[in-house]
């Protein structure tokens, strides 16, 4: 679970949902199968980034909609995503995968 402090957002059972932070109610609710094992979030204005299974996906924060996913062909288990300045960094069995948030902004 992260927030940003407008809103909470929980991932269980291959969703990731967006709470209202001030009285709980959904602002939407993400789910695809790349969400199965959520090892981690993360949160910026523009993301939530779930660290997932050799990889990371990546939900805007004010729809839910799937923005990219990346996905290693290791078969080790990704690390929950950490933001360090304008790069989402993943670590993916023995490497980190640092991707370039200004490539996220929205038009």
């Amino acid at each position: 679970m992260t927030t940003d402090g407008d809103a909470v957002y929980p991932a269980r059972d291959g969703h990731i949902v967006a709470l209202d932070a001030s009285d709980g109610t959904t602002r939407w609710d993400a789910s695809t199968n790349l969400l199965t094992d959520v090892s981690g979030l993360a949160v910026t204005n523009e993301a939530i980034y779930a660290g997932v299974d050799s990889g990371v996906v990546a939900l805007d924060s004010e729809t839910g909609e799937q923005l990219f996913a990346f996905s290693s062909d290791s078969a080790v288990g990704g690390s929950p995503p950490a933001v360090v300045g304008d790069r989402v960094c993943v670590g993916i069995g023995e490497t980190m995968v640092a991707l370039e948030e200004t490539r996220l902004t929205r038009a």
